[in-house]
Formats: C-alpha cells, sequence, structure tokens
C-alpha cells in the first residue's frame, strides 16, 4: 500500500516544474501530495494560512488541521480566512516551536498523518525541535515534508528577494537536521522557481 502511494506521488510531483512557474501554488502543490478525506494534518509554522486552507479543503469536513503559529497576527489571520470560506476543520495553536515538547498540550503522540514545515526552518535558531516535534506528533508511515528556499536560481545567488542566501537550507542541510530522527527521504519535488521540497516517511 506504501508502495503504491508513493509511486502516485512521485509520478506528479515530478510533473510540478512544468505546471507553473515562480512562487508555490498551494493548492496545486497540496493535490499532488494526494491526502485524504478524514486525515488529520499539521502545518507547522502556518503563517497567513498559505498551506493550512489548502489542507483543510484536502480533508474535508472530517479531517482536521493544525495551524501552528508562534505569533498571535497569524493565528488571528487564519481564524479569519477559515471563517471566510466556512471552514470549520482547522485549529488554530499558538505556540512557539523553538520550545522543547511546545504542542504536547495540544496534539497526541503519532496523532497527524500528515507534517509540513513550510518556509519554516530557515527562520528558526533550533531547527531541531521543529523536526523533533513534527516526528513525535507524525503517526508511523506518514509523511513530513519540508518546504524551503532554493539557494540557487538559474545558477547564480538570488539576491534582494526572499531571506538572504546565506540563511537558506539546502537539500544536504536538511539531510542532516533529519538525520537519526527515524525518517526516510521518500522524494524530492520542485515547489515553483524559488522553493524545492522533501518528503519523508515516519520508520
Amino acid at each position: 500500500m506504501t508502495e503504491e502511494k508513493t509511486l502516485a506521488l512521485s509520478q506528479i510531483t515530478r510533473s510540478l516544474g512544468t505546471i507553473f512557474n515562480g512562487f508555490v501554488n498551494p493548492e496545486l502543490i497540496v493535490s499532488a501530495w494526494e491526502i485524504n478525506r478524514g486525515e488529520t494534518v499539521a502545518d507547522l509554522g502556518c503563517g497567513g494560512g498559505y498551506f493550512s486552507l489548502a489542507l483543510a479543503k484536502a480533508v474535508k469536513e472530517e479531517g482536521k488541521v493544525y495551524a501552528v503559529d508562534v505569533r498571535e497576527a497569524s493565528i488571528e489571520s487564519v481564524s479569519s480566512r477559515a471563517f471566510l470560506e466556512r471552514l470549520d476543520n482547522i485549529k488554530t495553536v499558538k505556540a512557539d516551536l523553538e520550545k522543547r515538547g511546545a504542542l504536547k498540550k495540544f496534539i497526541k503522540n503519532g496523532e497527524c498523518s500528515f507534517v509540513l514545515l513550510a518556509s519554516t526552518l530557515y527562520t528558526s535558531k533550533h531547527k531541531n525541535r521543529l523536526i523533533d516535534e513534527g516526528v513525535r506528533i507524525l503517526a508511523k508511515g506518514g509523511r513530513l515534508v519540508v518546504v524551503e528556499w532554493v539557494k540557487r536560481y538559474q545558477g547564480m545567488v538570488i539576491k534582494n528577494f526572499g531571506p538572504a542566501n546565506e540563511e537558506r537550507l539546502d537539500q544536504n542541510d536538511i539531510l542532516k537536521l533529519v538525520k537519526g530522527k527515524g525518517l526516510s527521504l521518500v522524494e524530492t519535488f520542485p515547489a515553483g522557481s524559488y522553493h524545492f521540497g522533501m518528503v519523508f516517511s515516519k520508520k
């Protein structure tokens, strides 16, 4: 069952780079992840809900999305957008993911089948803690997806656009962060012209 899902995911995500250019299209990316109705998922470092709303539409009313961020403004933005779009399956959580066990009172061990860290790790001084908490709430066989800014574009360092190049993470940086965390790399994928993604499975 897992092998079939992985194959389908690969076929879709490999084509994403030819489907669109520019910034990440959240609904297109989420559709490629093949998240099913009724799943419980988490968007860690959700910001204004860029991915949270797309995830909520994917899991339907039977599912649940934990939208987590440390900033009150982000939580309020997600709540407002969810209300306007009549999405009742988003649970916002204000928590500092840089603190160990930040989500223990909100999300149970292994509760989520899918965890997203999108443009979040590069901002953190304690990246391992974010990974640890993502792994803790992830069910065995579940997927953890990391989306980050690419360091280079068409062979040139990106200047004056997005975070400073030295703040960005490449795929090797991500692999070092997840080493020994009980995750295996499923695949990488393009996420628009300025981001890349990596899919991991919990052993």
